[in-house]
């Protein structure tokens, strides 16, 4: 599976994996998943570890994102997306995902190959 999460519910952080080549519609699924997870609560920060991921969405996989998580903004609540990569393609879809990611619910920041400084970042209040 190239997309899977765990919730963690005493740190209050969702984790989710990409490896591989992901679709535009694994990364819905995937998303769905988790919203309907009873472990998940709205407002858990999300570490996104794409480090093993060999696909970047397109700008319009962004854009469709971006919609499908604002129309969801109360189930996600207010909350912080540490995307930590592995590859420059993936840290610039990243990069161009935090500035599209500009409005509630998400705050967005991407980091390279630093596992440590993203869960830190989340941790800050």
């Amino acid at each position: 599976m190239p997309l899977t999460y765990r919730v963690d519910p005493d740190t209050r952080v969702l984790f989710v994996t990409a490896k591989g080549v992901i679709t535009q519609d694994e990364r819905f699924s995937a998303m769905r998943s988790w919203l309907s997870d009873g472990a998940y609560k709205p407002g858990m920060n999300t570490l996104l570890d794409l480090t093993a991921a060999l696909s970047t969405p397109t700008m319009a996989d962004m854009t469709e994102l971006i919609t499908f998580i604002q129309r969801r903004a109360e189930a996600i609540g207010r909350k912080k997306l540490a995307a930590v990569t592995a590859h420059p393609s993936t840290y610039g879809a990243m990069r161009q995902f935090q500035v599209l990611a500009t409005s509630d619910p998400l705050h967005v920041k991407v980091f390279h190959m630093d596992r440590e400084a993203a869960l830190a970042w989340l941790r800050e209040e």
